[in-house]
């Protein structure tokens, strides 16, 4: 194979005749560069175009470069500048000429890229709650942007790369605005807040309570920890059944959710006995209590739902396995702690991560069966995608089936997993 400097000295001479030398010894690299740049996007004839663009500029280029300049040039590096141009205008392109089509592509594109740095920035896990909101923020800005401008702006906008990451650090500096925290900070120093709810006194504002929690969700309005107790056996086994459930939670949520619930102390006095911000422990609870929303709710979808025990196979392995021990076989958390030799607040993490997966399969379910807006959103997402939600959802094909028929494995195939019918776009809340 030729060197980087023997083709430098060769299109110096001739362009014409190493060009095509060119084009062979970097192709792979280029195809490769690009399919990573694409993201979550499987589009083979989109990455076929963006590299057949690259070289036809690069042989453009070379074609009015002096000879002195060609041999200046890093080749590999140059190419890979002309390849992410190409990439970049091939997108807005597409863009300007369909644009409700082909804005799904700059969230499978873009958002493996937004969302470890904003990760980052939040002090974070890549699948944290507040990672996602970020993120979802992020590209609904982006949208929004998108949405305003002429098909001609579109074109213009070669920094588009660069904008999404300015929408990203915005919607970062949203959440902490809206959090009233410090970025990529420990609990125990963030500044306290004395400022409370309008209309409540300081150190007395209550979230709902557990046994209120039917309000929250319909689905859940049955489930006995929720009912209220008549004599003091009743309340005793009530109390053990809510300390049952705040064990799946982590320390920190579940701590704070038993020493205000439980033991009826206010936020402030939490606050005095673990130690931690008045703002930590107001948020402590109210995660806490959205997480067991979405517990209880996901354990009582299981119990008659065959299509979402299906899809906790596209969990990653280890969200799925305690999600299956501890949701569908009835195992204790301890116990799973011993069989798969990790700590428990591991094992807390991949079940909360494995329950908000669920919880997203479950909202976007319900959805489809009851927004027309959302039907038709379906229609804009990629061919493939389509087809799996199609299969999945409307037909009732298992996941597993529909991974076998289009020889893929589950991952792949899952329909939520790179958040096609997510909230993305404002489609599903």
């Amino acid at each position: 194979m030729p060197t980087e400097e023997h083709l430098r000295e060769g299109l110096a001479k001739d362009v014409e005749q190493f060009f095509p030398e060119l084009k062979k010894v970097y192709e792979a690299d280029i195809n490769l560069y690009l399919t990573r740049k694409a993201g979550a996007l499987n589009d083979v004839h989109f990455i076929d175009h963006c590299i057949r663009e690259t070289f036809e500029k690069a042989r453009k280029d070379l074609d009015e470069m002096p000879p002195g300049a060609i041999l200046d040039l890093e080749l590999a590096k140059w190419l890979y500048e002309v390849a992410a141009k190409a990439f970049v205008q091939g997108l807005l392109r597409l863009l300007s000429q369909e644009r409700d089509r082909y804005l799904g592509w700059v969230f499978l594109i873009y958002e493996p890229a937004v969302r470890p740095v904003l990760a980052k920035q939040l002090g974070k896990n890549w699948q944290h709650p507040d990672v996602d909101e970020c993120v979802q923020e992020t590209f609904l800005a982006v949208v929004r942007a998108l949405k305003g401008k002429s098909s001609e702006d579109i074109l213009t906008m070669v920094y588009l790369e660069a904008y999404i990451f300015r929408a990203a650090k915005s919607a970062f500096q949203q959440f902490l605005e809206r959090e009233q925290v410090s970025p990529r900070k420990p609990p125990q120093q963030v500044e306290q807040s004395t400022e409370e709810a309008p209309g409540k006194p300081a150190g007395t504002t209550k979230p709902v309570s557990l046994n209120q929690l039917e309000e929250v969700q319909d689905t859940i309005a049955d489930t006995d920890v929720l009912a209220q107790p008549e004599g003091a056996l009743e309340q005793e086994e009530l109390h053990q059944e809510v300390l049952n459930y705040l064990a799946i939670l982590p320390d920190y949520y579940g701590k704070s959710l038993e020493l205000y619930h439980l033991e009826d102390l206010q936020q402030d006095e939490i606050a005095q006995r673990l130690s931690l911000p008045l703002n930590n422990i107001k948020s402590h609870i109210s995660r806490g209590e959205r997480l067991l929303r979405k517990y209880l709710e996901v354990r009582k979808e299981l119990e008659t739902n065959r299509a979402m025990m299906d899809y906790i196979d596209t969990l990653p392995l280890h969200q799925a396995a305690v999600v299956r021990r501890h949701c569908c076989d009835g195992h204790r958390l301890a116990d799973i702690t011993v069989e798969y030799t990790r700590t428990e607040e591991n094992v807390k993490a991949s079940l909360s991560r494995g329950v908000v997966s669920l919880h997203k399969y479950l909202e976007v379910s319900r959805a489809l069966k009851a927004s027309q807006e959302m039907l038709a959103y379906v229609e804009t997402i990629p061919d493939s995608y389509r087809i799996a939600v199609r299969l999945h959802f409307f037909e009732g094909r298992s996941l597993s089936d529909i991974a076998q028929k289009h020889k893929c494995s589950l991952f792949q195939v899952s329909p939520i997993r790179y958040n096609c019918l997510r909230g993305a776009f404002g489609k599903v809340s």
